[in-house]
């Protein structure tokens, strides 16, 4: 709720941390991050881009699961891939994944599930 007020933004910075503390030894990039955001917000300069995708909506078809950003389009990192997207079916039970990026679009698919839980 606080980023509904006026003159706030946020910075994600869970891809900079380790798994196990949520205080990212990285505080360069995260300082970074936050002047982007800030830079964006105070001084208005829109040709910069000041966060990752945003979540706009959700859509089920078959066995995948259709996720639409508004922003910057998502990516993944350079030789990294997509990993670690689990989906469950009908009957509960989650499976890992195929995450594609098409566009401002992530589709998560598995072939293990025929229809998506909702």
């Amino acid at each position: 709720m606080a980023l509904s007020l006026p003159n706030t933004a946020m910075s994600v910075n869970i891809d900079l941390g380790e798994a196990n503390d949520i205080h990212p030894v990285n505080k360069k990039d995260v300082g970074y991050r936050l002047a982007l955001a800030s830079r964006r917000l105070a001084y208005g300069e829109r040709n910069l881009i000041a966060s990752g995708p945003v979540y706009q909506s959700m859509k089920t078809d078959g066995n995948r699961i259709i996720l639409t950003f508004s922003g910057s389009a998502p990516v993944a990192k350079s030789g990294g891939g997509l990993k670690f997207f689990a989906i469950a079916g009908q009957d509960k039970k989650f499976v890992w994944g195929m995450p594609v990026i098409k566009g401002h679009t992530l589709e998560v698919s598995s072939p293990a599930i025929d229809n998506l839980l909702r």
